[in-house]
């Protein structure tokens, strides 16, 4: 059987799942694509396991999905990470997921303790309760992500059932510390002088970024500790995914 291929936009995200999964006794190994790839992210296998950061954003998303869909041609996708809640119902550090109907092993996030809800993927970061109202009155939606629309999409034009895991970073009423698309790069990753500038700018933004990251780690463990509950499982049986098809991705 092939692998699960497991999706985060960003090393914030999956530094924690890393951590976790070693507890378990997992081991993964940075992957070499050969060749050029047209996106910022990398990847790590284990045996039954691809983990793939994207990079942030729709196009990041869609390309690195492709890439690694007609590499590794997984059994199913999960895409994973932050989200920012637009709902009272789902504060901070809620395990949301939404899944294709014919997704297996539902069950396994819902053990693990995800619940489901409605997601929405969008190309800028909803960063204050400004942004989060205007969206919340225009879809029908939980909570807002950037890459989950984009590799689902990958995954069903090939075949692959997809479901999105996704911790609430960030609830409905609250800001981030500063609007981050407005300090993204060309390809969506965070620009380091225009952070430098734009705290330079607003110096008492500095305590806030701290306290936010603080509470994003706290998200991003949660979210990884029930991951790793969801996908290590003693019925589940993968061949290594390092010698699973590969087919040229480009």
């Amino acid at each position: 059987m092939n692998p699960v291929l497991l999706c985060f936009a960003v090393n914030e995200e999956f530094r924690p799942f890393h951590d976790f999964w070693r507890q378990q006794g997992g081991a993964l190994k940075p992957f070499e694509w050969p060749g050029p790839r047209t996106f910022p992210g990398r990847a790590w296998f284990d045996t039954g396991l691809v983990v793939l950061v994207t990079g942030m954003g729709p196009r990041n998303a869609e390309e690195a999905g492709r890439q690694a869909v007609l590499r590794w041609k997984p059994a199913w996708l999960v895409t994973s990470g932050f989200a920012g809640g637009l709902r009272p119902s789902w504060p901070r550090e809620s395990l949301i997921y939404e899944a294709d109907p014919d997704f297996p092993h539902i069950d396994r996030f819902s053990k693990a303790g995800f619940r489901p809800g409605r997601l929405t993927c969008q190309p800028k970061i909803a960063w204050n309760r400004e942004s989060k109202s205007r969206l919340a009155a225009s879809v029908s939606a939980d909570a807002v992500e950037m890459e989950s629309g984009a590799l689902r999409r990958v995954a069903a034009i090939h075949g692959v059932p997809s479901l999105t895991a996704r911790v609430i970073s960030d609830d409905w009423q609250e800001d981030l510390p500063l609007d981050f698309g407005q300090l993204m790069d060309e390809q969506q990753r965070l620009h380091p002088g225009r952070l430098a500038m734009a705290l330079a700018k607003q110096p008492t933004k500095v305590p806030e970024l701290a306290a936010f990251g603080k509470r994003a780690q706290a998200s991003a463990r949660r979210l990884a500790k029930a991951l790793v509950e969801a996908l290590v499982r003693p019925e589940l049986h993968f061949v290594d995914p390092t010698t699973s098809q590969r087919d040229p991705c480009c």
